[in-house]
């Protein structure tokens, strides 16, 4: 009796530590939630993720995207047949032949990423590093690892910045592969959040998601739908509902490759204003798309063509007609039930899934970029890598035109969501309140722009933001303030290429904003005119404006009775040795339906060359004073 007492005094001791335990680590979780910021998770998109082959020993081997070792080997390997190719493309040597050496390095860097009939792996592929415990920016930076933290346009926001401002042990990275259907991605982003959480005690996350990163955070929002682990949710250029960059690499049509734009791309991506376009000038289109075409067909798709990921980012229009060229009924049957498990599931249910998100309190939000054509050749409206209307559900008027003047927004939303430049309707956006549109942004590169990344800053951290017609500082569409889009013109009033009226007697602002985006060059204005006339710009031509030097513009014009659109165009050069003379143009709308944030701006404008004579001449009286002051000390 006496051992069986003192077994079960043990076990009530024991019982009562192990409980006193989990108050304790409940109570400590408790205080945790309760200390700041949700935990931010970033998602990024195609490739980003470094995939690492598993080795007979246990070890992982990173193989994809390849070394620089790697490619110097392949390079130095083929480097006599790339320069006869080259110089055979350019009409310089006839004998050169540029297939075998492309062949031999894009197989030789793409045979990791080969994957069966039914869309799995070839090879055991996994993430460099999985799980939110060495994902975290305190990780990467404890383990040396910050050369894996997958880069996206965004460079996730900085990672260092969100750290700083809720701790780096709060800021992850969810590595996934990228080849995987998006299901299965959502699969482990579940479980990688729940990860979080216990890491972290709180009982939400917040989530940027860029590119594809966010069709496997809608899918994942489609596929569990009882979650309640999300507070603030991001697509930033988002891949929701296809590509056309996707199709017209697997199109048997000749490709038209934009090697203007992909090289517009290619200076965002590596933040320089470095004018890359006379390239364009040493490589015919022709002879570019004409081995870009057959190393697609021939090197290319053998290597990629059962990637799940790839044939769910298909644009919706095109899916039927390439699943007949390139997959088999039997033999892919397995690999077709996969992709459409995700093109009839969230694909088909955007709106829904971010609405019943929406509902359930979650802070969804979409920025979305526009005016560039796919760098692939398609013309739509896009950001050069995803079609507009897939990444917001925007309806847009032809590329190169505007909606007609009787053309009137398809859905009534209560706001006004035609843009200034009448080439898009947002009313029939996934979420047309809570989506913001850049124009002339390329894809991703928000911290390339500084409004940009302010705002999804604002979105990530922050409630101060309540929707796209809250904020002047954030009008639902704005323009690019990249360095590499030059100049911005916008009215001081809204912020934005909207003039409001005041009443019927004057507008609501009286005066533009003209910006050199530039952080390294001057830039010469020669002009700048409204097209129809219905404003009248006071200012006097030529002017300079020093990098990142912003000036004010007043103008007149007649109040109109019902919408105006017009567009300011500035005619500029750069002022350096091989700028040339450029016009870019601004569509205007001046209406009294105005949707968004406006402060009237009202008081007397200076005439920008009164501006400048007046500073130069304060600098000239400063140097009179100081020669003045010179010769009576020296007296």
């Amino acid at each position: 009796m006496k051992k069986n007492t003192f077994k079960r005094l043990m076990c009530v001791i024991i019982a009562v530590t192990m409980l006193c335990s989990a108050f304790i680590t409940t109570a400590a979780a408790a205080t945790k939630c309760n200390c700041g910021h949700t935990p931010v998770i970033l998602i990024s998109g195609f490739g980003a993720t470094t995939l690492a082959q598993k080795q007979d020993d246990g070890s992982l081997k990173a193989v994809f995207p390849p070394e620089l070792s790697q490619i110097l080997s392949l390079v130095g390997k083929n480097l006599g047949g790339i320069l006869g190719g080259i110089a055979n493309l350019i009409g310089i040597y006839e004998d050169g032949n540029i297939e075998p050496p492309l062949r031999d390095i894009i197989t030789s860097i793409l045979e990791p990423l080969r994957m069966n009939d039914d869309g799995t792996s070839c090879y055991d592929i996994v993430p460099i590093i999985s799980g939110a415990k060495g994902t975290s920016l305190e990780a990467f930076t404890k383990n040396d690892q910050l050369n894996y933290v997958p880069y996206t346009g965004s460079e996730f926001l900085d990672m260092e910045i969100i750290g700083e401002k809720i701790g780096d042990d709060h800021v992850f990275n969810f590595l996934f592969d990228w080849r995987l259907s998006h299901a299965e991605a959502a699969a482990q982003l579940r479980d990688y959040i729940k990860e979080v959480l216990e890491l972290t005690g709180h009982d939400k996350v917040s989530i940027y998601s860029i590119s594809q990163g966010g069709l496997v955070l809608g899918q994942y929002m489609y596929d569990y739908p009882d979650d309640n682990y999300i507070n603030r949710a991001i697509f930033d250029t988002p891949l929701l509902e296809g590509s056309d960059l996707i199709t017209d690499l697997y199109s048997t049509d000749s490709l038209a490759l934009n090697l203007a734009t992909a090289l517009e791309i290619v200076g965002n991506i590596f933040h320089t204003e470095f004018d890359l376009s006379f390239i364009t000038k040493i490589l015919p289109a022709d002879g570019v798309n004409s081995i870009a075409g057959y190393a697609l067909q021939s090197m290319i798709l053998p290597s990629v063509i059962n990637i799940p990921a790839f044939w769910e980012m298909c644009s919706p229009e095109s899916y039927e007609t390439l699943k007949a060229i390139y997959l088999d009924n039997e033999k892919n049957a397995e690999l077709i039930k996969t992709i459409e498990n995700v093109k009839n599931g969230f694909m088909s249910h955007i709106s829904e899934t971010l609405r019943a998100q929406q509902n359930k309190g979650v802070a969804v939000s979409i920025k979305a970029c526009s005016g560039v054509p796919l760098a692939s050749g398609t013309i739509d409206n896009s950001d050069g890598i995803v079609n507009l209307k897939y990444s917001c559900g925007a309806t847009c008027a032809p590329f190169g035109k505007t909606f007609s003047d009787s053309y009137t927004q398809a859905v009534n939303t209560g706001k006004n969501n035609i843009s200034p430049d009448r080439t898009i309707d947002l009313s029939t956006g996934y979420l047309p309140e809570r989506t913001w549109i850049v124009n002339r942004h390329y894809h991703g590169q928000a911290e390339w722009d500084p409004r940009t990344y302010d705002l999804l800053m604002e979105l990530l951290l922050t409630d101060n933001i309540k929707d796209a017609y809250s904020h002047i500082e954030y009008p639902q569409f704005m323009e690019s303030m990249a360095p590499t889009s030059d100049v911005i013109v916008m009215f001081k009033c809204t912020n934005s290429s909207f003039l409001p009226t005041l009443s019927e007697r004057s507008f609501k602002g009286n005066s533009i904003i003209v910006k050199n985006l530039s952080k390294e060059d001057k830039i010469s204005i020669s002009n700048i005119t409204v097209t129809n006339g219905s404003l009248k710009l006071n200012a006097v031509y030529p002017f300079t404006l020093e990098a990142g030097e912003s000036v004010e513009i007043g103008f007149t014009g007649d109040i109109p009775t019902s919408d105006v659109y017009d567009s300011i165009d500035v005619t500029y050069r750069r002022v350096s040795l091989t700028a040339k003379e450029k016009t870019r143009s601004f569509g205007i709308t001046l209406t009294d339906d105005y949707s968004g944030k406006t402060e009237t701006d009202l008081t007397p404008s200076f005439v920008i060359t009164t501006v400048q004579t007046f500073k130069y001449a304060v600098k000239i009286l400063e140097k009179i004073t100081a020669i003045i002051s010179a010769i009576s000390n020296a007296l």
